[in-house]
């Protein structure tokens, strides 16, 4: 099939990576296998994925879109939890815990905003390093690792960089989510800073009923 033909029912992102895939191999005098042209484009899916995921979220929160449901959670096992659940090929990262910090915060909200600061401190496969505090009634987590560009925390405009994991919306996301449980992002020194209310107890949720 011609590149030509190909490309024209693909979308853009697609069909411009296929388009450069075609070009250097034919430069180089070589053919484009089956198996490296499928991964590429399962790769373009997943960042444009990725992309259109976080876009409407963040067109949800800026609308007050997304219910909040609050609950008491152990901040150490719900970053355990996301990192259990990264890919394997993702930069390292390192937890240092003040004790037994609780949050009175939604979980899945929590996960997103949590998950968005380890993506981009974890830029270029940066190792990341999270620290969390808590003062009587707040706690703190910064994540340290890619330093953060200038107006880090502004919504991208045209011609702002490209993340090559579709995480190019990871900070607008963070920004919107911390907002939205109470709280406040920043940059300090270096370090993304996540503020969020704290809870005075943990309560553990009740076990659900036994079956009859």
């Amino acid at each position: 099939m011609p590149v030509g033909a190909l490309t024209a029912t693909l979308p853009d992102d697609l069909a411009l990576n296929v388009a450069v895939l075609y070009i250097g191999a034919s430069i180089a005098g070589t053919t484009v296998s089956g198996d490296k042209l499928s991964a590429m484009c399962l790769r373009s899916l997943s960042r444009v994925r990725q992309l259109i995921e976080d876009h409407f979220l963040c067109e949800r929160l800026d609308v007050a879109g997304i219910p909040v449901r609050a609950e008491s959670l152990i901040i150490g096992e719900v970053i355990d939890g996301l990192l259990d659940r990264r890919p394997g090929d993702s930069p390292p990262v390192t937890v240092d815990l003040e004790g037994p910090i609780v949050a009175a915060v939604d979980r899945s909200l929590l996960e997103r905003v949590i998950d968005s600061l380890l993506a981009v401190a974890g830029s270029d496969n940066t190792p990341v390093r999270v620290i969390a505090r808590s003062g009587v009634d707040f706690i703190e987590l910064s994540f340290s690792g890619h330093p953060p560009l200038p107006g880090a925390l502004e919504d991208p405009r045209k011609g702002s960089p490209s993340d090559p994991k579709g995480r190019a919306l990871a900070l607008p996301v963070a920004r919107r989510v911390a907002e939205a449980l109470g709280g406040n992002l920043a940059v300090s020194d270096g370090r993304y800073v996540l503020t969020l209310a704290r809870a005075a107890t943990y309560t553990p949720q009740p076990e659900s009923p036994a079956e009859p």
